[in-house]
């Protein structure tokens, strides 16, 4: 394979399966920055091989093995260097968890998406950390993505990843799904804002350069809606009427902010002040962007 192709592919795994390596290997290695590093040295081995070896037949299952063996091999040097019996323990309980599965067999392996998703939405750490948090990890975002997304500069959003990871860190957070009544306290956190509609973060269209694919987004949402009645919004990457039209072909809704920040920004005054530009440039492409949702909806009918 090309090397470009290999690394188009390797982008498309990206965006599915980032949350599921960080949050596998965050169970063996039980430190957010070394799952991250972990999970990134498994796609750069990807790019690496992927081009002289051929493209695995099921390569999330390949970029899985291999980033748990990479923390298993950290978590054994661990215990040589230091001699620590509850490394030697731990690494027995793994094992005895995973039930001795093939790692090749992903569906064989214990999902630890929600683990991480609780652990990222602990009550311990600050609602904004929380949600730049949930993004990092089980969006699979960048911090200069977060940074646009809360309209912030980007060492803003830096120092509360640090923080936040810090915190886990430092206080020892559980790395686990809550049960009980802690689950019972801990899920407002988790479903905050939640009960009108499910918000689907097009990754594909994050960098805020380009438009999601209507088509990726399309197969997410109906994954999706197989699994709740809420209605379904999808957000980010959407500038045009078209693309608006093309996302609501599957979606119920579109999230738009950055189109509607630059119509905003284009309309100021040298010293960034309003004009008489300025509510027209915004109404005009909201309206152009409901006329696109419409669209989609009157020819579904």
């Amino acid at each position: 394979m090309l090397v470009d192709d290999v690394r188009a592919r390797v982008a498309e795994v990206f965006r599915l399966e980032y949350a599921r390596l960080v949050a596998s290997v965050l169970r063996i290695v039980r430190d957010v920055d070394a799952a991250e590093e972990i999970a990134q040295a498994a796609f750069e081995q990807a790019v690496a091989r992927w081009p002289a070896d051929g493209l695995p037949e099921r390569p999330g299952a390949w970029l899985l093995t291999t980033a748990r063996r990479r923390a298993l091999d950290r978590l054994r040097r661990a215990r040589r260097a230091a001699a620590r019996g509850d490394a030697l323990a731990y690494e027995a309980e793994l094992g005895a968890m995973d039930g001795g599965a093939e790692p090749m067999d992903p569906d064989a392996i214990p999902d630890d998406r929600l683990r991480l998703i609780f652990t990222c939405c602990h009550p311990g750490l600050p609602a904004d950390s929380r949600v730049a948090l949930t993004l990092r990890l089980v969006g699979g975002l960048s911090t200069g993505e977060i940074a646009r997304a809360f309209l912030v500069s980007e060492p803003t959003i830096a120092q509360r990843l640090v923080r936040a990871k810090r915190a886990i860190r430092d206080r020892r957070l559980p790395y686990e799904v809550p049960q009980g009544d802690d689950l019972t306290a801990r899920l407002p956190a988790v479903l905050a804002n939640t009960s009108g509609f499910v918000y689907y973060v097009a990754i594909t269209g994050i960098t805020c350069t380009g438009s999601a694919d209507s088509k990726v987004v399309g197969e997410a949402v109906a994954r999706i809606k197989r699994h709740t009645k809420l209605p379904v919004c999808v957000g980010f990457g959407i500038r045009t009427p078209e693309a608006a039209r093309a996302i609501a072909e599957s979606a119920n809704g579109a999230a738009v902010g950055t189109a509607l920040v630059d119509a905003l920004r284009a309309s100021l005054d040298a010293e960034g002040r309003a004009t008489p530009k300025t509510v027209g440039a915004v109404a005009d492409l909201v309206a152009a962007l409901a006329q696109g949702v419409r669209g989609a909806k009157q020819a579904a009918e």
